[in-house]
């Protein structure tokens, strides 16, 4: 699904209504929903120049998200980073940002009215 088709469903819906998640067809919970992101391809990459093992060049420093950075390198030049990365995010597969519905707080289990309508 993208962004427009996602506005498409909720147009004509009532826009005080709380936005949930609801998961797990076969065992289902309903979620709150706590931000809604988007991400670029190969945002929290950086390119930089250091010396990380004993090894002087081009790094490509990648943000795990668990307060840890990983690399990839060296690289002779910046320029050789560059098309690394470029590579990189050509191969991830995504042609574009993402936007991402983060998960809230577990609620507890779907109502029977919501998965009778999603035919759970």
């Amino acid at each position: 699904m993208i962004v427009q088709e996602l506005i498409n469903e909720l147009e004509g819906m009532n826009p005080e209504a709380e936005v949930r998640l609801a998961t797990q067809p076969s065992y289902p919970f309903e979620y709150s929903v706590n931000e809604v992101v988007e991400v670029e391809p190969g945002q929290g990459i950086e390119i930089a120049r250091g010396d990380w093992g004993g090894e002087e060049g081009w790094y490509l420093l990648i943000e795990s998200g668990f307060e840890e950075t990983d690399h990839s390198g060296p690289f002779e030049t910046e320029e050789g980073a560059e098309a690394a990365l470029v590579k990189m995010i050509e191969d991830s597969g995504s042609d574009g940002p993402v936007v991402y519905l983060v998960e809230g707080s577990q609620l507890g289990y779907l109502p029977g009215d919501a998965r009778r309508t999603l035919g759970w």
